[in-house]
């Protein structure tokens, strides 16, 4: 790739300030799949609905920055929790998203920051304790399977 063609001289050129991504929304989140491909990264297939562009900027971010192209003319309307059947608050989740949630966090946590995992344990009891205290059985046993038996 010559001088011309590299996503700084792009972000130059076009005006546009630089930025580190520090967090992804999956959201609107879009990747360029050319540079994806010749990367050879994908996203990890074991996630789902949650963490799963956490675990991918954590894998880019080890060759380096990620650039962000700013967009200030794209309009994104997220329906947040519409797949799972939630609300759009995090106490809202469904059971179904309440198990996709720590199941995943649980993943992400192993994979990336695996010395933290007993803390992580102690706090998903936490959570548990939680839902347990307000007769939430649904929820408590969706905590229990995806963190705890998953």
């Amino acid at each position: 790739m010559n001088q011309a063609t590299t996503p700084q001289s792009v972000l130059y050129t076009a005006g546009e300030s630089l930025e580190v991504l520090d967090y992804p929304s999956g959201a609107a989140l879009m990747l360029n799949p050319m540079a994806l491909q010749a990367l050879d990264w994908s996203l990890d297939t074991t996630y789902f609905l949650y963490f799963e562009e956490l675990d991918l900027l954590g894998r880019l971010l080890e060759q380096g920055p990620v650039l962000v192209f700013p967009s200030t003319n794209a309009t994104c309307v997220h329906l947040e929790g519409a797949s799972a059947g939630s609300g759009h608050r995090h106490h809202d989740r469904s059971a179904s998203s309440e198990f996709h949630f720590h199941r995943s966090k649980k993943l992400f946590y192993r994979k990336h920051f695996p010395s933290l995992l007993p803390r992580m344990g102690l706090l998903h009891l936490g959570v548990l304790s939680k839902r347990l205290l307000r007769m939430q059985w649904a929820k408590a046993t969706a905590v229990w399977k995806g963190y705890f038996w998953s």
